[in-house]
């Protein structure tokens, strides 16, 4: 895969939809690459490419429009929703026919390079952090990766409980544990924890590919949170990624609204005391291919809104 490219584009990824009962088809050329997944949407059809297509040159931005169009036809696709990287503007866009719409995935991330060395990165967080990530241990914790899934049901236990404290919508334990069987027998899904006598009181859900670890899911224990388990257990797997040899940490989704009750407004303060730099995309957009059908999906929905 192109260094261009996201985790979420890999072929690790289309096993797991697969896995969930989805086509997927995987393309791919000189100039471009792309996953797309054939999904419900309303009870008609659409093809969705998550960050993808990427595209290494932009001549071959033709070639790409005329294969996305070639299978969304084959799929039957009322539209088709694309989220590109690389080589790729708004204005190729909005020329080969797709609007921006509502983003699925973030269109801001948070980026730390793994190059540096282990001091750089040390220097890069925040003091807080640092004496954490030092200290940590003297207060009885110990970090681990582990494939035990006792711990990793703990883990999902936690990460929902964090989910339902802040109001935020998560993925169902059992989508999170479908991917644990599906991804980590593939090396490209690993789970880590925070013990405390034995005990998990924090624990992740991280995906690997060639270069780059995504920070996907997390939660620790709130009866324990003044420990800061959760900072231990970020610096440790940012550390245990450089030893492994990827390139970059991907922290994920974070906001850009300054507002201090925004509900993403925590967790983004929290991701960059890491240190890093801001990745922006292009965001999610999309093209209408059966514009009959897609005007009758929109009736639909505006009437079962009415109906509610």
């Amino acid at each position: 895969m192109n260094n261009l490219g996201h985790f979420l584009n890999s072929r690790a990824w289309a096993e797991f939809r697969q896995a969930l009962g989805e086509q997927t088809r995987h393309r791919e050329a000189d100039q471009w690459s792309y996953l797309s997944l054939i999904q419900s949407v309303g009870g008609f059809k659409k093809l969705y490419c998550p960050y993808s297509p990427v595209v290494h040159q932009a001549d071959g931005m033709v070639e790409l429009m005329a294969d996305l169009d070639a299978e969304a036809k084959k799929a039957g696709a009322m539209i088709t929703q694309i989220e590109p990287l690389g080589a790729i503007t708004a204005e190729d866009l909005t020329a080969s026919g797709y609007t921006k719409v509502k983003s699925i995935q973030p269109e801001l991330t948070w980026v730390l390079d793994l190059t540096q060395d282990h001091e750089q990165i040390l220097a890069g967080m925040s003091a807080t952090n640092r004496n954490i990530y030092r200290n940590y241990h003297k207060k009885g914790l110990e970090f681990a990766r582990t494939e035990s899934m006792d711990e990793i049901d703990t883990v999902l236990e936690l990460i929902e409980a964090v989910a339902q404290r802040n109001q935020v919508h998560l993925h169902q334990s059992s989508y999170l544990r479908r991917q644990v069987e599906v991804l980590m027998p593939l090396g490209a899904l690993h789970c880590f924890v925070v013990r405390l006598e034995g005990r998990v009181i924090a624990g992740a859900l991280v995906y690997d590919d060639q270069t780059t670890r995504y920070y996907a899911h997390a939660g620790a224990d709130y009866q324990h949170r003044k420990l800061n388990a959760g900072v231990a257990l970020l610096s440790e797997m940012i550390f245990e990624a450089k030893e492994r040899g990827l390139e970059r940490f991907d922290f994920y989704g974070i906001t850009d609204n300054d507002d201090p009750h925004h509900p993403w407004a925590g967790f983004t303060a929290f991701k960059k005391s890491f240190g890093g730099q801001e990745r922006r995309y292009l965001g999610t957009w999309q093209k209408v291919n059966r514009p009959l059908l897609y005007r009758l999906y929109q009736f639909l929905r505006q009437l079962r809104s009415v109906v509610r």
